[in-house]
């Protein structure tokens, strides 16, 4: 048997790994556990289609993640009535959040420069209103840009910088500010 999350080999029915602390359990167990989670926290259970679509995003995400994810969207999408009941459109919508709610994550654990990046972008649009291929060019040379910056401990701190000098750009033109993100994103590494 192995771990559900980190691969390594465990005793048979072992109920969690000894070496990242996953708790372990078969494909039926996890889904019936997340909709034991979900009826809890929304008076709801699973569709058939429902079920499937969980044990397809225990399979891709891990039971934890899946769970993390049931939690997050309850947390941000459930609403009740005025008597105090899940309001069923709001249930589904918890439901059809979860599986991109674990996709974001793992994206910001694999690429935790992407949130920075879309901020940039979003900032950057708002102040010159790019047209598409103006927005797909500078997207491209931000990601160039984030992806260097990631690799160095003290990110955080060229990211603020980056995105303070952007703030303080008032007086760049559009172009001019783009060319410089430009020429920044290609200096060889």
């Amino acid at each position: 048997m192995k771990c559900t999350k980190c691969g390594v080999e465990l005793p048979e029915n072992a109920a969690f790994c000894h070496v990242c602390g996953t708790a372990q359990h078969d494909d039926n167990q996890s889904v019936k556990c997340i909709e034991m989670l979900l009826k809890k926290k929304t008076g709801f259970g699973f569709s058939k289609q429902g079920r499937l679509d969980c044990e397809r995003w225990i399979g891709e995400f891990g039971f934890q993640e899946v769970q993390e994810g049931v939690l997050i969207s309850i947390q941000q999408y459930m609403a009740f009535d005025q008597d105090g009941a899940p309001i069923k459109s709001a249930v589904e919508e918890v439901f059809n959040k979860i599986g991109g709610i674990c996709a974001n994550r793992r994206r910001q654990a694999e690429c935790p420069y992407e949130r920075d990046m879309q901020k940039f972008l979003a900032y950057s649009d708002r102040k010159w209103h790019f047209t598409a291929w103006q927005k797909s060019n500078y997207k491209a040379d931000l990601f160039w840009i984030f992806r260097a910056l990631n690799q160095y401990t003290d990110c955080d701190d060229l990211t603020e910088g980056l995105f303070l000098s952007l703030k303080k750009a008032e007086t760049y033109e559009k172009k001019e500010f783009c060319n410089e993100i430009h020429t920044l994103a290609s200096t060889p590494r």
